[in-house]
């Protein structure tokens, strides 16, 4: 999306099944009443986004593509005091976080969140350094800026 409003309408419309399937469960004693589950999950699906929505916005450095994303990447240029210092910082630790792997070019790292675990990973490549952070699952979904924040802080102890 091209927009925040058209991103913003995008996500809602990813969220809507989920408030419906939701509500439709709770209401399970009123089998015909369906209709009613879907009048009221469309504007909880929007207020779960106007949430999302007002966590992002307390970053004032955040782009277009990382609005309403859990998947954040950045690279940094490729040398030996920028890898081990990435290394230090990751293993003085920086959050609650389990190293899976820890390899020459290749750090994997599981970051403990309240309901859906996060991945660091960082990989070096030739000429550049990138770190990537994700969730393990449900990928499309926003997570209240979680992510984009662990990047950020992972970037200041860098600089």
């Amino acid at each position: 999306m091209k927009t925040k409003t058209g991103k913003f309408l995008m996500k809602s419309l990813f969220v809507t099944p989920f408030t419906f399937l939701i509500l439709l469960i709770k209401n399970m004693n009123h089998p015909n009443n369906w209709w009613m589950s879907l009048l009221f999950g469309i504007p909880l699906a929007l207020a779960i986004m106007l949430w999302q929505l007002y966590y992002y916005e307390k970053f004032n450095s955040v782009s277009q593509t990382d609005l309403l994303e859990s998947v954040h990447q950045h690279t940094l240029d490729n040398n030996e005091e920028t890898w081990e210092t990435i290394r230090a910082k990751i293993h003085n630790g920086f959050e609650k976080y389990t190293i899976e792997e820890d390899h020459d070019g290749y750090i994997v790292i599981n970051l403990k969140r309240f309901l859906i675990p996060s991945v660091l990973k960082v990989i070096r490549q030739d000429n550049y350094i990138k770190i990537t952070i994700e969730r393990t699952f449900f990928n499309f979904m926003p997570d209240s800026a979680k992510n984009y924040k662990t990047l950020k802080k992972l970037l200041h102890k860098l600089n």
